[in-house]
């Protein structure tokens, strides 16, 4: 079970660098800006790979019928904490390729709208930073933390919505632009859920420890 911890954590430091990736590729001036989708899409196949492995690896583990009832329910939860990994990971890529869209179309936001977005990657990514504090033997967060975080994440991407039904009315925002930032929008808070979920699974994992 050690063993797929190990892999675990190298999975949830390789999205950590995917999330990290994402947010330089949101930034249009950066030096080599073309390099960080590269690596977000390198990063997503392996833990794509990681994901497959574990899944496979504790399959039998426990086909062997010699963990204990802890063991097996730790298993499970590295197997279910690697689906939210991976499922964070394919986000990222996604938030990458819109953004792909949007420059293949010549096409740019208000400077509004690429503050929101800048400001909701970066809170996400200390969201994301939080939640695997487990990973390094450091004090977990408790579930009332993580869902008062969760809630003010809720709050800000229904903020940034809203501003951004307030562009499209007033005419200051096209349609494939639009589409494109709730697109962008949308990807961030999905790896906010995953993010919550990887927390519960291994909020469930140090309970029973």
């Amino acid at each position: 079970i050690s063993m797929v911890f190990q892999e675990l954590k190298k999975m949830q430091g390789r999205v950590h660098k995917a999330l990290r990736h994402a947010g330089s590729f949101l930034q249009r001036d950066v030096k080599g800006h073309e390099k960080f989708y590269r690596k977000v899409k390198s990063i997503e196949e392996q833990t794509d790979i990681i994901q497959h492995e574990i899944t496979t690896f504790t399959d039998t583990l426990m086909q062997a019928g010699k963990a204990s009832k802890q063991q097996s329910d730790r298993a499970y939860a590295y197997v279910r904490a690697a689906d939210e990994l991976e499922s964070i990971a394919d986000y990222a890529l996604s938030l990458c390729s819109y953004m792909r869209r949007l420059e293949k179309n010549d096409l740019d936001f208000s400077e509004d709208a690429w503050n929101d977005l800048h400001h909701f990657h970066h809170e996400l990514f200390t969201f994301y930073n939080q939640v695997c504090r487990v990973f390094h033997n450091e004090d977990t967060v408790s579930k009332k933390t993580i869902r008062e975080q969760a809630n003010r994440l809720n709050d800000l991407a229904d903020s940034i919505r809203k501003a951004h039904l307030d562009r499209m009315k007033s005419g200051s925002c096209a349609a494939l632009p639009a589409l494109t930032f709730s697109d962008m929008a949308v990807a961030m808070r999905r790896i906010k859920n995953h993010t919550v979920n990887l927390h519960e699974a291994l909020y469930e994992d140090v309970s029973e420890s």
